[in-house]
């Protein structure tokens, strides 16, 4: 969307930009100064220094993380499915097919448990709160198309992966696995904007998604050291699922003084399928004597584009969001 004002602006996407390769320089310096420190330490401390312990000794690991993306692209929503249940001017209305820009900044965390160094759960959470006044497309259902209007979206999701590392590449500098899991989204939607000729036009949409997805990943080290490592990663996954939602709009025309809403929400059932990708440089860092603690950094890009059917003769719309991606975390292996 073209003339786009957002709270999150473009200094505020370039502070990300920038917090985004900080964290990972900080990192891979962080990283890399402990790595050049380590052997005089070691030489005063003991004639034989301590080596680290073979990280295929252990069989289980658990990380944490903090994640952040900025995320921006277009979003779609449903409009007059409500409103056109309504008597008198409702009846004239027909469901349609919105869509908005939008830039938002996710922030979140991961939950990780591996064994066997082959497999690896993933619990991930992840919210974004975005709001700003945008042109909205209300397409055919008005005479003026692209409507300044007041638009907010709080959105929460939960993901649940199990990830297969193939054993054959343990060791080498290429890796690579399957991955499958399954997402749980929960979002609120507010619309506001007046509508010549209508009224005043306000919309609560109440969204909830359930998606399956498959994908696959590969790395590459492009440095090994005892302590310290830096690679790339390429991630990709395409989902399916359904997305439902309560949708209730009311218009106050204020050209007769009187108040028109739908009589009850309208609820909306569409099915949705698309893909996600991710492309990042990370690097680690082994802590102590044993080397089974390790920090890890990552950053890079991150995209995700969906395209949802929409009943009611409304057809099908996309999405997409794109962005900046990091990653800070810590791991221990047992």
């Amino acid at each position: 969307m073209t003339n786009l004002t957002n709270r999150f602006d473009g200094a505020y996407f370039s502070r990300s930009v920038g917090f985004v390769f900080s964290l990972i320089i900080a990192g891979l310096l962080f990283a890399g100064g402990l790595a050049v420190a380590q052997p005089a330490a070691s030489a005063i401390s003991s004639n034989t220094p301590p080596t680290l312990q073979d990280p295929t000794a252990t069989n289980h690991e658990i990380s944490v993380s903090g994640d952040f993306f900025y995320g921006q692209g277009e979003i779609t929503m449903p409009l007059f499915y409500s409103l056109s249940q309504a008597p008198g001017v409702g009846s004239t209305l027909q469901p349609s097919v919105g869509d908005a820009g939008r830039k938002a900044v996710f922030v979140g965390t991961t939950l990780s448990y591996s064994f066997d160094q082959a497999w690896c759960f993933d619990l991930v959470y992840s919210r974004s709160d975005s709001s700003s006044t945008v042109p909205i497309n209300f397409g055919e259902a008005v005479a003026i198309a692209a409507l300044p209007s007041r638009f907010s979206l709080k959105d929460n999701w939960y993901q649940a992966d199990l990830k297969y590392t193939f054993p054959a590449l343990q060791g080498k500098r290429l890796s690579a696995y399957l991955r499958a899991g399954v997402c749980f989204v929960q979002a609120d939607l507010t619309v506001q904007t007046q509508i010549p000729s209508l009224g005043l036009y306000n919309q609560k949409d109440t969204t909830t998604e359930l998606l399956g997805n498959f994908g696959f990943g590969a790395g590459y080290r492009l440095y090994t050291g005892e302590r310290f490592r830096l690679g790339l990663q390429l991630e990709f996954a395409g989902f399916y699922g359904t997305r439902s939602q309560d949708s209730l709009e009311t218009l106050d025309q204020s050209v007769f003084g009187l108040p028109l809403s739908a009589n009850s929400n309208a609820k909306i059932d569409n099915t949705l399928h698309g893909w996600s990708g991710r492309a990042t440089v990370y690097g680690e860092y082994r802590l102590g004597q044993s080397g089974r603690m390790k920090v890890f950094v990552e950053g890079g890009v991150q995209t995700e584009g969906t395209k949802i059917s929409y009943p009611s003769g409304a057809g099908s719309a996309a999405e997409l969001l794109w962005g900046p991606y990091a990653k800070l975390g810590l791991s221990f292996s047992f």
